[in-house]
């Protein structure tokens, strides 16, 4: 990430390819469900969060080279957010407290406007893609550095004016502030709430997500992704379960099955005698609803928990406390379609992006995954594999608890998940044999490691790990930008 300063000025946008920024013809074009051709609404382009045009055949491996700067915008920060676009304009907030909004062709400022100046913080900043909905822009408020502690802000402006249509206190914990960008269908704006509080010794912020009516700010449910010792409400008393922030990049959204896919990061703190890393015995599971480094399907219509895949059995981490191995997952869940290897046919798969590994995941409703299979990320270290319906399971179909149920607002009530399908128990999967340094964002040399099932060998996995050399914590670091920063 681009470290910022206040009264730091960075040339930050180029629109290299004119036609992309433009939305020429074949540019921008709708590759998942819910895009539009020519735009680029949000942050993942798309409710897959793919990320991805298809469509897009004017750029070639024949003529990438050509590209070159169409224009140019000196803003008043960096900027470490991706832009969107939407009826020949780009929107995009930066470090230095601004949002802007430019002409897509020729870089002329349309407006932009003071962060503080819709949330009344002093020195507020947004790093959040402005998702578009009819003619508002919606994001959220806050930074590492913030001195703010009246907790996070989601807010609307009118995208042709860059005016305030409404604002929505969403968390009321000192630490809390919003990191990813919002995901809008049907209406409704979904979001997640992260934390500056991994920095600090402070052990009360719980991850959550929101959904919100996009036309008004109104709430309409919240999920926790952390139990409660203090009555439901957004900060828990000392000495409990804390931290699972939800500051990923943005979310997938699954029509077909009426879920929204989540992603969390690691503890902060948790109750004495629970498992802190995934190494340690000796010590108890995390409590079933702490979503603790996981994968979590809520319903769309109530933010209940579908189903949820624990991938680690104790991540606690803070620049105080560096115990654990800060694998939590800082990508978007993403939904795409694949063919299956081994019969050939399309395949949905749910990928996650975790630190140091990939997990690609069957698309279900709920229960546990349909079919078996290895799949590996280019780019990733390792990968997850899943038995088949009735087999041995190494990772938790979890349900969760029939109390506390997720938060609703007045008049709406929150829905409860199906059962568990019975199976046999399960088992968490022992630690990581190694890894890349806690405070180093970057991919590990191996794979995670998990007892071969009660199957065949051939659908043994993972492979066996490669040798190498654990990695302990460090005391602390002396310099540098705080892990935390990326939050």
């Amino acid at each position: 990430m681009l470290k910022a300063g206040r009264g730091r000025v960075a040339t930050v946008i180029a629109a290299v390819a004119g036609l992309l920024a433009a939305g020429a013809p074949g540019a921008m074009a709708l590759t998942g469900s819910g895009g539009t051709p020519g735009q680029w609404s949000m942050a993942g382009q798309n409710i897959d969060d793919t990320h991805f045009q298809a469509a897009e055949h004017e750029i070639s491996p024949a003529n990438v080279g050509r590209l070159a700067p169409r224009w140019t915008l000196t803003t008043a920060g960096a900027i470490s957010t991706t832009p969107t676009v939407d009826d020949g304009a780009v929107y995009v907030p930066d470090y230095g407290g601004k949002l802007w909004a430019v002409a897509a062709g020729s870089g002329r400022v349309l407006w932009s406007r003071d962060i503080s100046g819709y949330t009344g913080v002093p020195g507020d900043q947004s790093r959040t893609s402005p998702a578009v909905y009819r003619d508002e822009l919606i994001l959220g408020d806050g930074w590492i550095l913030s001195p703010n502690t009246t907790g996070a802000k989601v807010f609307a402006v009118d995208r042709h004016t860059g005016g305030l249509v409404w604002s929505t206190q969403v968390d009321t914990d000192p630490a809390s502030m919003i990191t990813g960008s919002p995901v809008i269908y049907g209406g409704v704006a979904y979001i997640g709430i992260s934390s500056k509080g991994e920095g600090t010794t402070a052990d009360s912020f719980r991850g959550a997500v929101i959904a919100l009516d996009a036309a008004t700010g109104r709430l309409l449910w919240k999920a926790y992704m952390v139990p409660s010792n203090n009555g439901g409400s957004d900060s828990n008393q000392p000495g409990y379960y804390s931290g699972n922030a939800v500051w990923e990049s943005s979310f997938a959204v699954d029509l077909r099955r009426g879920l929204l896919y989540v992603d969390t990061g690691n503890n902060y703190s948790v109750p004495a005698g629970v498992c802190t890393t995934p190494e340690q015995t000796g010590c108890t599971s995390p409590a079933t609803d702490d979503y603790v480094d996981s994968i979590v399907a809520l319903e769309l219509s109530d933010g209940s928990v579908a189903w949820a895949d624990h991938t680690l059995n104790g991540d606690l981490w803070t620049l105080p406390q560096p115990v654990g191995p800060d694998f939590d997952f800082g990508a978007g869940p993403n939904l795409f379609t694949t063919a299956n290897p081994v019969t050939g046919r399309p395949e949905q798969l749910l990928g996650a992006g975790q630190t140091g590994r990939s997990t690609p995941l069957p698309a279900r409703s709920s229960g546990r995954p349909r079919s078996a299979r290895r799949a590996t990320a280019a780019s990733a270290a390792s990968s997850t594999a899943r038995p088949p319906t009735g087999g041995a399971s190494t990772r938790p179909r979890v349900t969760p608890p029939r109390s506390p149920t997720p938060w609703a607002a007045p008049g709406r009530t929150p829905g409860r998940p199906s059962p568990a399908a019975p199976g046999p128990p399960w088992t968490r999967p022992p630690a990581r044999s190694c890894g890349r340094h806690p405070t180093r964002k970057a991919p590990s040399t191996s794979p995670s490691s998990a007892p071969p099932t009660a199957s065949s060998t051939a659908d043994r996995w993972p492979p066996p790990a490669p040798t190498c050399t654990p990695w302990t914590p460090r005391p602390g670091r002396s310099c540098g930008a705080s892990p935390a920063a990326a939050r």
